[in-house]
């Protein structure tokens, strides 16, 4: 059911399928990554739970993204990073 709890086995088989047959990528934080988070926290004003969005954003411009995707009205970005809402 959309918008519905999925099950393990269910998010297992999606990320597995995503990566493989969808081609897609699993990004992680590189060397020096947290200093680098730190950086742009304190030169933004980030703080609190948005750290979590400001984490997201340095990962992605890091392995390449020029623009993210959410709905999140409030969503923590890098500059270099243009935010879009989809839904929008």
């Amino acid at each position: 059911m959309p918008g519905g709890k999925s099950s393990p086995p269910t998010v297992s088989h999606f990320f597995h399928y995503l990566l493989t047959e969808g081609h897609g990528h699993l990004w992680t934080p590189g060397p020096g990554f947290g200093q680098r988070l730190l950086k742009w926290a304190t030169s933004l004003k980030v703080h609190g739970g948005r750290i979590f969005d400001l984490q997201i954003a340095v990962i992605a411009f890091e392995h390449g993204a020029r623009e993210i995707w959410t709905h999140d009205q409030h969503f923590s970005s890098v500059p270099a990073l243009k935010v879009r809402d989809p839904l929008s």
